[in-house]
């Protein structure tokens, strides 16, 4: 229990009455479990004659910035310690004029102002007034504050109090005279206060979490990572067709392969976002056929003699002088193309179609959960809502009760309303196709410019 005793004498009319308009109690902290509980308490005083001088005392935590100041920061370690905690101000003014003032920190309606005056010492210095009160014999000298006040620390019983000689003003827990009412007034901002702080944390946490997915979004890239697989497939699809046209070059001809070489101004031309517009109908259509890819296969043959040097398409290899090493490289790669070809349509079939439908159905879950959470409405009752209680006890049980019903029923119905299940197997599922599909890209490249040199040998060949 804290203290503050005052003396009292005429009061100087020169200056406007000493008036306090608020004291109002301003919450630091974001959630109930964060630590330390911080307060901004500041005193809105009118009148008075320049300079004031305040002194704050509180009896449950402490101040962490200095107690002369109309303005101060309090906090405390553990939720919920200070829910009873009574401030008490002492505001003295240049003319003599004073006020005692003490409110419970959480309820504005329990607030005594008494007004007192004090002789004025025009040769008092400005007091060092220190951050806290101390235990000190009552009959120590008295040391001087602003205005004139003569402040002393002295000790009434085991409790700490600031003290001037005088009217005394105790800082003590209001008297609950009203069995049990104000006890339960306290309970039941507590509990509100607990469903705040659990509701906050929630969309907090759950707004965290869609920045952190829709970052893991971007970093997918799923427009640049099919645009970059269809263009290589194109470059390979383009040196590839062209044997269609190389009959002279081989003994068997080369067979037409139904529905491939349509595929490249069809399926391949399309953007990522056209692709996820599709039907799945649509998407099942451009699968190819386990009869084109085994079509494909069969070319082996028909490559490898195209650069066996037996043959005329082999033997000009040879023939255009390229070198042992690089012919080498030229006829792997002719030999290679088909079989890089099928594993290339396995791939469009088992990674690249399957990518673009988990991508659209993950765009789609995304989207809705973040819809979701940044609608997340605001708890619907404020800080504010408990200092400006006014009436009797039971007539603030009864509001603070409604509100609590009101609280449990916004908890039940948007506590865990937004829900990112199934994302995180999307994501791992997208990935993995992704991977997949860059995979496929080298020995495309590889096998294309074979291609692209070993026709150029061709053309040089025959052309001379």
């Amino acid at each position: 229990m804290l203290l503050l005793v005052l003396a009292v004498a005429p009061l100087a009319l020169a200056a406007e009455a000493l008036k306090v308009v608020d004291l109002s109690v301003t919450q630091l902290h974001k959630n109930y479990t964060d630590t330390p509980h911080r307060y901004r308490l500041t005193a809105t005083v009118s009148g008075g004659q320049e300079p004031l001088k305040y002194l704050w005392r509180i009896d449950c935590g402490q101040f962490s910035t200095d107690v002369a100041n109309q303005t101060v920061e309090w906090q405390y370690d553990e939720p919920g310690k200070c829910a009873d905690a009574v401030i008490g101000l002492l505001i003295t003014d240049a003319a003599g004029q004073g006020l005692r003032l003490t409110q419970s920190a959480f309820d504005p309606s329990d607030r005594q102002i008494t007004p007192f005056t004090f002789p004025v010492d025009k040769s008092a210095s400005t007091p060092q007034t220190s951050t806290g009160a101390v235990a000190t014999d009552a009959n120590q000298p008295s040391e001087k504050a602003g205005g004139g006040v003569p402040w002393r620390a002295v000790a009434a019983g085991a409790v700490a109090v600031a003290a001037v000689s005088g009217a005394v003003l105790v800082l003590k827990k209001k008297e609950d005279s009203n069995d049990g009412c104000e006890a339960a007034v306290k309970q039941l901002i507590s509990d509100i206060s607990h469903l705040k702080s659990r509701y906050e944390n929630y969309s907090d946490d759950q707004l965290k979490k869609v920045h952190a997915l829709e970052e893991r979004d971007r970093s997918l890239d799923a427009t640049a990572t099919w645009n970059r697989w269809r263009n290589h497939f194109n470059s390979f699809l383009r040196e590839f067709a062209v044997f269609r046209d190389i009959k002279r070059f081989g003994d068997t001809p080369v067979p037409e392969i139904p529905g491939l070489w349509d595929l490249l101004n069809e399926t391949i031309g399309d953007t990522l976002g056209t692709m996820i517009s599709m039907t799945a109908e649509e998407v099942a259509q451009l699968t190819i056929s386990t009869d084109t890819i085994n079509a494909v296969g069969g070319m082996y043959e028909i490559y490898k003699k195209m650069v066996d040097t037996q043959t005329v398409g082999g033997a000009s290899v040879v023939l255009t002088g390229t070198d042992t090493l690089e012919g080498t490289d030229i006829m792997k790669g002719v030999q290679d193309a088909p079989q890089v070809m099928e594993q290339t349509l396995t791939t469009f079939n088992q990674s690249c179609l399957p990518f673009v439908a988990k991508y659209g159905e993950l765009t789609d879950a995304l989207g809705t959960y973040s819809h979701c959470v940044r609608r997340l409405p605001e708890f619907p009752i404020k800080n504010k809502d408990f200092q400006t209680l006014t009436g009797d006890c039971p007539m603030r049980k009864k509001i603070l009760e409604t509100k609590l019903r009101q609280a449990e029923e916004f908890s039940k119905t948007y506590m865990n309303k937004c829900s990112d299940k199934g994302l995180e197997a999307l994501f791992v599922e997208v990935e993995r196709l992704k991977e997949e599909m860059g995979i496929s890209i080298p020995q495309m490249d590889r096998v294309m410019k074979q291609l692209f040199k070993h026709r150029a040998i061709l053309r040089k060949f025959f052309n001379r």
